[in-house]
């Protein structure tokens, strides 16, 4: 049952990515705010304007949408985005 709770996916922040497990249940304007607290907890400070956007993926998540709308699975990569492309 564990397996249908929570999803592995890599989270990509320039050039380092870090490994995650997030709940199916968790919509994207929480995992945001999940992210944000985290990294600076370990010292890493992203603008607040970041988006989030599945590699390889054209698709758009909507901030209120749960990702398991998205069939995000496991070892699916998320990437950090600021205005500035990066």
């Amino acid at each position: 049952m564990a397996k249908d709770v929570s999803v592995n996916i890599g989270l990509h922040i320039g050039r380092q990515v870090i490994d995650l497990r997030i709940p199916r249940l968790v919509k994207k304007w929480h995992l945001k705010r999940v992210i944000t607290e985290a990294l600076l907890i370990m010292g890493v400070k992203i603008p607040a304007d970041f988006e989030l956007r599945i590699r390889g993926k054209s698709l758009e998540v909507n901030d209120s949408a749960f990702y398991y709308e998205y069939a995000l699975g496991d070892g699916d990569q998320i990437e950090i985005v600021t205005k500035g492309g990066a």
